[in-house]
C-alpha cells in the first residue's frame, strides 16, 4: 500500500542553481517531533567543527510539539544563522524550488512519504536506514543512507553526499526517473483491488 503523496501539480521541480558561489540548501520535511523525526540528532551532527567549516543552510519545514525545544537546541549549538524553521508551507513547489538536498534523520518511519516526494521532485536524499528507505534510495546513485539515526552515522552519510556536491542535480534527475517507475498511479484504487483480491 502506498499512501497518497503531497506533490506539486508538476514534478520534478526545476533544480535551483548550485555553483561554487551558492550556499547548498538542505531541507528536513516533517513534523517537529524529535522522538520520531530525529531533527535533534541532525543538529548535533551539523554542530561539529567539520560542518561549521562548510557553507550550508538547513531549512526545517513542518510544525509539531517540539518546535520550542528545537529552537533552544539551535541556540545551544549556535546555529541561529544557519538553520531556519519555516513552519508548514502550503505551496510545496516553492519549497522544492529552494532545496538542493533533503535529509531524513528519522528514528522511526514506515514509508517514509517525504523520501518519495523528494525523489519524485528531483532531489537527492540523505536518510537514516528506517522503514522503506532502501526500497526508494540507492546509495550513491539517488542518495545516501546512514546506518542509523545517530550524529556519527548522519555525519558520515552527509560527508559522502558533500563529496559529490556538484553531482546532486544529476542524482536528482536519476532519482525522479527511478521513483516515477516505482510510483503507484492510483494508490487508493490499488489498495481497494488488493482488498477485493484477498476476499
Amino acid at each position: 500500500m502506498q499512501n497518497p503523496l503531497n506533490l506539486p501539480e508538476a514534478y520534478p521541480v526545476l533544480y535551483p542553481s548550485l555553483t561554487a558561489d551558492d550556499v547548498p540548501q538542505l531541507a528536513v520535511i516533517g513534523s517537529l517531533d524529535v522522538d520520531r523525526k530525529g531533527q535533534d540528532v541532525l543538529l548535533e551532527a551539523l554542530a561539529a567543527a567539520e560542518w561549521q567549516a562548510r557553507a550550508w543552510h538547513l531549512n526545517l519545514y513542518g510544525r509539531g510539539p517540539d518546535q520550542a525545544y528545537l529552537e533552544r537546541l539551535i541556540g545551544f549549538y549556535g546555529l541561529q544563522a544557519r538553520v531556519t524553521l519555516h513552519g508548514h508551507v502550503a505551496d510545496s513547489c516553492s519549497m522544492w524550488a529552494k532545496t538542493h538536498l533533503v535529509v531524513l534523520p528519522s528514528r522511526i518511519e514506515s514509508g517514509p512519504m517525504a523520501v518519495q516526494e523528494a525523489l519524485l521532485c528531483g532531489r537527492p536524499v540523505v536518510a537514516a536506514d528506517v522503514g522503506l528507505v532502501r526500497k526508494w534510495v540507492r546509495e550513491g546513485q539517488t542518495g545516501f543512507i546512514a546506518d542509523t539515526s545517530s550524529a556519527i552515522a548522519l555525519s558520515q552519510a552527509l560527508d559522502r553526499a558533500w563529496g559529490r556536491l556538484f553531482e546532486w542535480e544529476a542524482m536528482g534527475q536519476r532519482a525522479a526517473a527511478e521513483a516515477a517507475a516505482q510510483l503507484i498511479a492510483d494508490p487508493v484504487g490499488d489498495f481497494w483491488r488488493r482488498i477485493q483480491a484477498a476476499q
